[in-house]
């Protein structure tokens, strides 16, 4: 059977005709998806009352009147790698950077940790925990 494809050389067989198609096939999709500003703090908040705390230690929080963080400091207990404790200031739409990390990590939960982060329901202390690893380490240090 002829070939139709212009950059075919005459010795691919099936298997690598059937790879190099699929590989051309491969696309990427993006979506914007609207992530609210109360759910960022809901976010840093189960971070900073239990999913983080294992790791970090959280001091001088700016709240809202109805006590929803909006900004937090983030220490570690003790350092992850070669140099001092990491320590930072987190406020709740820096979280967002951590949700992009995730949306293109290759990590195996990382799809469900976005999911579960955006929904209503905003997952569990654990998903919170692994967006705030995302947003200050860029990548899941501790658990």
């Amino acid at each position: 059977m002829a070939e139709t494809n212009s950059d075919y050389d005459g010795t691919l067989d099936y298997e690598e005709r059937a790879a190099r198609d699929n590989a051309r096939a491969a696309r990427t999709l993006s979506v914007t998806l609207p992530v609210s500003r109360l759910r960022l703090m809901d976010l840093l908040c189960t971070a900073v009352e239990g999913g983080s705390n294992y790791w970090a230690k959280f001091r001088h929080s700016r709240r809202t009147a109805d006590l929803d963080y909006l900004q937090v400091d983030v220490a570690e207990h003790e350092a992850s790698g070669d140099g001092p404790p990491m320590e930072r200031v987190v406020t709740a739409e820096d979280l967002l950077v951590g949700l992009q990390r995730l949306a293109t990590s290759t990590m195996e939960t990382a799809n469900q940790h976005l999911l579960d982060a955006i929904s209503e329901d905003g997952g569990d202390a654990t998903t919170a925990d692994v967006v705030l690893q995302m947003t200050v380490f860029g990548e899941v240090v501790y658990g």
